[in-house]
């Protein structure tokens, strides 16, 4: 009995994991899917670019027989940002999106089925079936609608997608985070690129992956596997509540999870002051007026637990900087260029650089080496010199060169027997016998044959000789590379870890004309006189906290003088701002952005609310309730994202 037992256990577990990879198919593999649809673009890659910046895009879709014969768009047509081409003639493009739009027709009712678009894919075989896979990195919800004014009978169909709620697909993420890496980064949806140049790079790695760009559409089941139920049926529909939606909406007003879950912790302590003037922290119209000041001082980041003590904090850090003015580095740094904000934040961290230097000698420290231009004239030097022994390598099988001849006599060479060739007479003088020899000592061969052949080698190695003393001669590199420079003695890896350093010595401080100083300096006074004192170090860290509190760009031109002037101007305005008890937990978690968003949703339900008559106030305190409790229901789910729950409430409005 125990093995028929165990038997039909592992069968179970077999057939368990057989839905596991079923469920995750559709995702992982596009190329066999049945909905499945490939497009063209007349410009591929600017597509992609439109639909991760664009806000809504309106897409046009067309057969391929109707690229040629498309009349202008009729005045009463829509207008699309894009038009797109599938593979297939206009009658079989139709069928296939009726087929689309029937399978998708459930998602009003439902929501188990939904329309993406998608144009990074990802293709790799599977070692052990052979079977070929691909899959897209990022999905675009789209929707699709036929359309009432076609520029031809049978090119009726747009795509509509609201590109604010794109999503990674999370099974392929974790594939590759599990096969590949898991250095990969988040999915941002305001920053994509980074995204799939993080994939990118860890690719290089694993030569089974390849990346591909193709446009695509697929239907696919919206409880995406690995989404710890957050996609579940059970959260697809609460359309079957009464959602408040203006307050729905209200809630995930750019903020992240966080503030969102600290936000209806503090409203389910007091859910009336949706409907009344409560007396909830939130509705005090105090704390509104004191969040709206923070964001009119563009403090909107600034959460309220911060507030108590910061304009003690800002004065001390303002007599740190002021501390250092008298540094002898910084002065010398203020005759050559601008103070600016970004030269005080980054110079500790630029001589900081001084324990990472590719070499100890101060000659080599060039001030050249840090602008932008350095690293392109170093790639045509190197170029030139890869040309010149390239020539000189495919002339060693004719001429020994070690050493190399001079030029000017090789010239010279030529021309007398050059000379004694035209020459009729049958004496030879004694230059002629003389460059008999040379030549027979410089041919590989031996011989002093002087024939078509060796006069067109010895003219090329003329030339090829002349272009080598030119280049170590070359004073555009000598100013450019300084001392590393030695023509084609030149140690290029050397050189070119000297310029990559210098590059990097410019990017703390944002300023080529200071990393250039600084290289000046340690070439003249060296390494040693150059250092980074503890003084300084204090004030390139009060300076980045200053930055970061009024929100100053890491490579703005702002001068510390201004910084200081407007943290002064600004410590006694925190102070008058100050709450005279420190906020609870929950509050002091909040930005005063966060704060300002809430309090106005609150006023104006509550103006709503008083605006109804009597008998529907009931029903919209219950519209309320059923709001917070979805949104609560939603956010208790693992890894929820928010725009995942941006475009589970998109789902759920239309």
């Amino acid at each position: 009995m125990t093995p028929t037992s165990n038997s039909g256990q592992n069968k179970n577990n077999a057939g368990s994991r057989d839905e596991d990879i079923t469920d995750l198919l559709p995702y992982l593999n596009w190329s066999r899917a049945a909905y499945a649809l490939e497009l063209h673009s007349t410009a591929p890659e600017t597509f992609s670019h439109k639909l991760q910046n664009a806000r809504q895009m309106v897409i046009g879709l067309s057969g391929c027989d109707l690229q040629e014969i498309r009349s202008p768009v009729q005045p009463q047509a829509m207008q699309f940002d894009e038009m797109l081409s599938s593979t297939h003639r206009a009658a079989l493009l139709k069928r296939h999106c009726d087929k689309i739009i029937m399978s998708t027709a459930l998602v009003k009712s439902r929501g188990d089925k939904q329309l993406y678009l998608a144009t990074d894919f990802l293709r790799w075989q599977d070692q052990e079936s052979g079977l070929e896979y691909s899959a897209p990195l990022i999905l675009y919800p789209v929707q699709i609608f036929y359309n009432d004014h076609p520029s031809h009978p049978v090119e009726n169909f747009l795509l509509y997608s609201d590109t604010q709620a794109p999503m990674e697909n999370k099974p392929l993420l974790a594939k590759l985070r599990d096969t590949v890496s898991d250095a990969i980064s988040d999915f941002d949806p305001l920053n994509q690129q980074a995204f799939l140049l993080s994939v990118a790079v860890a690719l290089q790695s694993h030569p089974e992956f390849s990346l591909r760009r193709k446009i695509a559409l697929n239907v696919l089941p919206t409880a995406m596997p690995g989404t710890h139920g957050f996609a579940s049926r059970r959260n697809r529909r609460a359309e079957d509540r009464d959602l408040n939606w203006d307050v729905a909406y209200g809630l995930i007003r750019e903020r992240s999870v966080s503030d969102l879950r600290t936000v209806m912790s503090l409203l389910e302590e007091s859910p009336a002051c949706f409907t009344t003037d409560d007396s909830a922290a939130l509705c005090s119209k105090e704390l509104e007026e004191r969040a709206g000041v923070l964001v009119s001082l563009g403090l909107d980041t600034l959460n309220l637990h911060h507030l108590t003590g910061l304009p003690d904090h800002i004065e001390s850090w303002v007599n740190t900087i002021d501390a250092v003015s008298d540094n002898s580095l910084l002065q010398e740094i203020a005759r050559s260029s601008e103070m600016t904000v970004a030269v005080y934040a980054g110079l500790a961290e630029s001589l900081a650089m001084m324990d990472k230097l590719p070499s100890s000698d101060p000659a080599h420290y060039h001030p050249d080496h840090a602008y932008k231009n350095c690293l392109p004239t170093l790639q045509r030097a190197k170029f030139q010199y890869r040309l010149i022994n390239t020539e000189l390598d495919s002339l060693k099988t004719f001429f020994n060169l070690d050493p190399f001849p001079d030029p000017e006599s090789l010239k010279e060479l030529c021309e007398i027997l050059d000379a004694q060739r035209e020459c009729a007479s049958a004496v030879v003088d004694t230059r002629y016998f003389h460059a008999r020899k040379t030549l027979s000592a410089l041919l590989v061969s031996g011989k002093a044959h002087y024939g078509e052949n060796e006069e067109l080698h010895l003219k090329r190695l003329v030339k090829i000789l002349r272009l080598r003393d030119l280049f170590a001669q070359n004073s555009e590199y000598k100013l450019a590379f300084g001392k590393l420079f030695k023509g084609m003695a030149t140690d290029w890896q050397l050189l070119e870890s000297h310029i990559v350093f210098s590059r990097k010595l410019a990017e703390p401080v944002h300023s080529e004309s200071v990393a250039a100083f600084l290289l000046q300096q340690w070439n003249t006074i060296g390494l040693s006189d150059t250092g980074i004192s503890p003084q300084l170090q204090a004030a390139s860290k009060a300076t980045r906290r200053l930055m970061r509190l009024l929100q100053i760009p890491a490579d703005s031109e702002m001068t510390i003088d201004q910084l200081i002037v407007l943290a002064r101007e600004l410590a006694p305005r925190l102070q008058a701002l100050s709450p005279a008890e420190a906020p609870d937990e929950l509050m002091g978690r909040l930005s005063a952005q966060v704060i300002l968003d809430t309090t106005r949703m609150l006023r104006e339900s509550r103006e709503r609310y008083k605006a109804l008559p009597e008998e529907e106030r009931a029903a919209y305190r219950e519209t309320i309730d059923a709001t917070l409790a979805w949104m609560a229901d939603t956010l208790r789910q693992e890894n929820v994202k928010l725009q995942d729950i941006r475009l589970l409430l998109n789902r759920i409005a239309r």
